[in-house]
């Protein structure tokens, strides 16, 4: 636990900087808790580089993970309640209320370009997207995407940035 609390401590959010980390939320129908493998897996699907490595790896500890490649980190935090209240949820999208758990990835570089962070984790949210998930909640994408293949289309057209300036 020692790891985890340092690892996030580096990484708070600062209150002049409110918008330091970008975000993308998955909404679940049933919890997802992933694995280091499963999420070293996912990485390396989604940036093409291996993992593990010394520079690209991926440290859990229960419901909080660490996705590291070269000098950026992705945080992963699976949560076993939903987003959105239930009641709440159906009058504002009744398609949020189908989820009971979420997912959030965060990329932790405050300082980079904020269309390259979300580029990144746009990468690795593709990978990590099933069934399971619902949609997706974030502001790059205009709030609300349902799970359907106009979410992987609107992920793919962010995270071509990425590939657009290297």
């Amino acid at each position: 636990m020692r790891i985890v609390t340092s690892l996030f401590s580096k990484f708070k959010r600062s209150p002049s900087e409110p918008n330091s980390v970008v975000s993308i939320v998955l909404l679940f129908s049933e919890p997802e808790i992933y694995l280091e493998w499963e999420l070293e897996a996912a990485a390396e699907r989604a940036w093409g580089v291996p993992f593990p490595s010394e520079r690209h790896f991926a440290k859990t500890h229960g419901p909080i993970a660490f996705v590291t490649i070269g000098s950026q980190t992705v945080m992963i935090t699976s949560v076993t309640r939903p987003y959105f209240e239930p009641k709440i949820a159906r009058k504002i999208q009744p398609t949020w209320a189908e989820h009971n758990a979420f997912v959030t990835v965060d990329h932790m570089d405050p300082k980079g370009n904020q269309s390259l962070r979300y580029a990144t984790i746009d990468k690795l949210v593709q990978e990590l997207l099933n069934e399971n998930c619902v949609g997706t909640d974030s502001p790059v994408l205009g709030g609300f995407v349902r799970n359907d293949s106009s979410l992987r289309d609107q992920l793919s057209k962010v995270a071509a940035v990425i590939d657009s300036t290297g």
